[in-house]
């Protein structure tokens, strides 16, 4: 995936991986121990905001800082929700999901 906003905030080793590295990190919204389906509909309810995902789940794998990886998450999911409201409350709703219970996805992200 190319990102396509200028606006999104980028960890600083974005540019030392390769596009497969980063797609191969991403599996889209939600843990990976999550059914499918409830993942597909995370996917579609959160179109708005997949590139900030797309960062997220590199940072999972690459990064060393789970808070850092979800404290970007939310800055970049407000910035792609602007002033919509409902964007706002599911941008702060993910983020605290995240970082409350991101720990066992980012344990088996780090194995890959």
């Amino acid at each position: 995936m190319t990102i396509k906003s200028k606006t999104i905030w980028l960890p600083s080793y974005w540019n030392d991986l390769s596009d497969a590295q980063k797609d191969a990190a991403f599996n889209g919204v939600g843990p990976e121990h999550f059914p499918q389906i409830v993942r597909n509909m995370l996917d579609k309810m959160m179109f708005w905001n997949i590139e900030p995902v797309y960062v997220h789940d590199v940072e999972y794998t690459h990064s060393d800082s789970k808070t850092m990886a979800d404290f970007r998450f939310l800055i970049n999911s407000l910035l792609y929700a602007g002033l919509d409201i409902y964007r706002l409350a599911i941008s702060l709703t993910m983020f605290l999901a995240v970082l409350l219970f991101g720990g066992k996805a980012w344990r088996n992200s780090r194995k890959k």
